[in-house]
């Protein structure tokens, strides 16, 4: 895939590119906006209480921004799906899930067996 100057795909592959301007896209602008107002908001009202003589305030002065961050990375993983790294050992949950688990395979003849002879929500009308 080439992409151009920006990063984005060129060969018309639309997975990889954000819609800043898109009706989904734009309600999560709008919740970051207000998260960041709320979070601003808290942390001068919490400043100002800690000058105040509140001792706790001071945490919370500090805690506030730390929303305020942490919404600003979720808001950008939620734009950009596709962004995160692969984990390096996803490679061996494949084989882990492609190799059948005889504990596993017992459980469910056992399971089989015991809805034959007693179905789920009662014995069969005879």
């Amino acid at each position: 895939m080439t992409t151009t100057r920006g990063g984005g795909p060129v060969d018309g592959d639309e997975r990889g590119r954000v819609r800043w301007l898109s009706a989904p896209a734009l309600r999560l602008h709008a919740a970051l906006l207000a998260g960041l107002a709320l979070a601003g908001t808290a942390t001068w009202l919490e400043w100002t209480r800690a000058h105040d003589g509140h001792a706790v305030a001071w945490v919370y002065t500090f805690e506030w921004p730390l929303f305020a961050v942490l919404g600003v990375g979720l808001w950008w993983r939620l734009l950009h799906p596709d962004s995160r790294p692969r984990s390096a050992d996803s490679g061996s949950r494949r084989q882990a899930e492609a190799a059948p688990d005889p504990e596993l395979l017992a459980w469910q003849a056992y399971l089989t067996r015991l809805h034959e002879t007693d179905p789920p929500g009662g014995p069969p009308d005879r």
